[in-house]
């Protein structure tokens, strides 16, 4: 799962600087979902915190040792956003065997949502309109956790 978590940070990044694609984040949404999952989880360490012009990123730990990535990136359209979620679930699943991903019932609260269990391995990918929303956790509890948390919070 480190090497999955240790991809993600550098792929944004990558992207902000390289494309043209991206669009401004809000460092308000971001503070929000940080506050919010923090608010819930009660990280007993936190590693990262950042917010760029085209995504932002969070990781901790919580008082369970699970170690939490969540990642939000905003594009021009909804049409990137659906093909930056595709790309990144065959980037993350693309080096296992009889990996097989499974889509979440999809509340109104998402475009695409599609969970990933294996072992300490999970990651929940959701899309809401412009924004891709990728989560990492040693424990899928977690990320069902995260994905109520993050239900309740407007993209817009």
């Amino acid at each position: 799962m480190q090497k999955i978590m240790r991809s993600l940070i550098f792929l944004p990044i990558l992207f902000c600087f390289t494309s043209i694609v991206g669009q401004e984040i809000s460092e308000q949404l971001c503070n929000n979902v940080f506050n919010s999952v923090t608010k819930s989880l009660k990280p007993t360490k936190i590693y990262r915190q950042k917010v760029y012009s085209c995504y932002c990123d969070f990781e901790f730990t919580t008082i369970e040792k699970d170690t939490i990535l969540v990642s939000i990136e905003k594009y021009k359209t909804e049409n990137e956003s659906h093909k930056s979620l595709i790309d990144s679930l065959e980037q993350y699943v693309g080096f296992k065997e009889n990996a097989f991903p499974k889509t979440l019932k999809q509340k109104e609260s998402w475009d695409e949502a599609i969970i990933y269990e294996e072992n300490n391995d999970n990651f929940l990918l959701l899309r809401k309109g412009k924004y891709v929303i990728k989560m990492f956790s040693n424990k899928i509890e977690t990320l069902i956790t995260l994905e109520k948390i993050l239900s309740e919070i407007k993209f817009e």
